[in-house]
């Protein structure tokens, strides 16, 4: 058991510390950096296409195992794997491509040559777990499972969902492997829902994501229907004490400080989980950006950019630093009357097409910089051992 199990007395006995998962960020060297320093490291997977490259899979899996340190005491791989589970989204409309469209030529004036549906085929370039419990990819999800029972050496000890969770029978295939199963929520009445929607046994614990959080959010639509990780953990933790069931409930959102996780913990969660911390360390593909704008600003947290939550580049409500181009997306959506735009998955897909392409010949920039709210309060130059160890000064 990891040093810093020590106050978890719960079903899972996760380590203090979950790294979060930060599809697109973070990398299998940052998530086995945490795990071999005391922590649970988490590996998106959401990218990887079961159905059609399923040998990617499992080599992220085996090439994570081997970054792993051999003292490390568990049946299980020691992960995390995080899992998109929103509903299938129908293709977009003629009228909503052309919204998009005309909402990009708008912020992005001086490109080479007007957008049209052309620049993207508007693909689903999103991948939800949903997908692999549908009838047609049943045989998807039997080779999942199939592939652990042959390689029990790789079955992960947690697997999460994000933006939904899966349906009770992949549920009960996860259990009776002992993979346990979290699942993010962001609303205050979800914990309740879902508590009361299936049997405890088959979902372990809650992500409770607050408002402050980076990235995107499960259900959350825009600033003002925000709940802080705080409010958001006092209301379930009392869910929880009420209905006198085994729940791990695990912060998630604003938590940059040893401070924070103890009081956390010390409150009754089973583990805080943190991301925006790890944003400038090695192994977060996010490191260099995120390294120059705080040394710019000479460690002086009044001079960065705020952050803002919008759906508007991905199609998902995701907290996001205010760049001049997300700014001026946002005024100019509000300026053409925030009309009907792509679904997630299509919508995203289309951005990163055309960011891809007009990269070079446009000197904004029009990266999607994902950070919490507390953003600020990272340090730069230390190693993901590091933060954790400072982080758990006090436990």
């Amino acid at each position: 058991m990891s040093p810093l199990c020590k106050h978890i007395t719960t079903l899972i006995k996760l380590p203090s510390i979950i790294q979060a998962p930060m599809a697109g960020v973070s990398t299998i060297e940052l998530a086995a950096a945490v795990t071999n320093a005391g922590g649970l490291g988490s590996i998106p997977v959401s990218s990887i296409n079961l159905k059609t490259d399923f040998p990617t899979f499992a080599k992220t899996l085996y090439n994570y195992s081997k970054l792993l340190n051999n003292h490390l005491n568990s049946d299980k791989l020691m992960v995390n794997l995080n899992f998109f589970c929103h509903k299938i989204e129908n293709n977009p409309t003629s009228n909503e491509i052309s919204n998009w469209c005309n909402l990009y030529n708008k912020t992005l004036p001086n490109l080479n040559e007007k957008i049209d549906s052309k620049i993207s085929d508007f693909a689903n370039g999103n991948i939800s777990f949903k997908e692999w419990e549908t009838e047609e990819n049943d045989s998807v999800l039997s080779k999942l499972f199939s592939f652990w029972e042959d390689h029990p050496e790789l079955i992960p000890n947690v697997v999460s969902f994000h933006f939904g969770y899966p349906d009770k029978k992949s549920l009960i295939r996860f259990q009776h492997l002992g993979i346990k199963v979290l699942v993010s929520v962001t609303y205050i009445y979800e914990p309740a829902k879902i508590i009361s929607t299936y049997d405890t046994g088959l979902i372990n614990g809650l992500v409770l994501q607050g408002s402050e959080a980076g990235g995107h959010h499960s259900n959350i639509r825009n600033e003002e229907s925000n709940i802080s990780t705080k409010r958001l953990f006092e209301y379930s933790i009392k869910e929880v004490k009420n209905l006198d069931i085994k729940m791990d409930l695990i912060p998630a959102g604003g938590i940059m400080t040893a401070e924070d996780v103890q009081y956390y913990i010390n409150s009754g969660a089973s583990a805080v989980q943190m991301g925006s911390i790890f944003l400038a360390t090695n192994g977060s593909n996010a490191k260099p950006y995120f390294e120059k704008l705080i040394s710019n600003s000479n460690l002086n947290s009044d001079k960065l950019p705020e952050t803002i939550v919008t759906n508007l580049v991905s199609g998902k409500s995701a907290r996001t630093i205010k760049t001049p181009f997300i700014e001026k997306l946002i005024e100019n959506d509000n300026e053409l009357g925030s009309e009907p735009l792509p679904p997630y998955g299509y919508r995203y897909k289309a951005y990163k097409d055309l960011k891809k392409k007009e990269k070079d010949n446009i000197e904004m920039d029009l990266d999607f910089h994902l950070a919490g709210a507390n953003y600020a309060k990272m340090s730069l130059n230390l190693t993901p051992e590091e933060i954790i160890k400072e982080v758990t000064k006090y436990l």
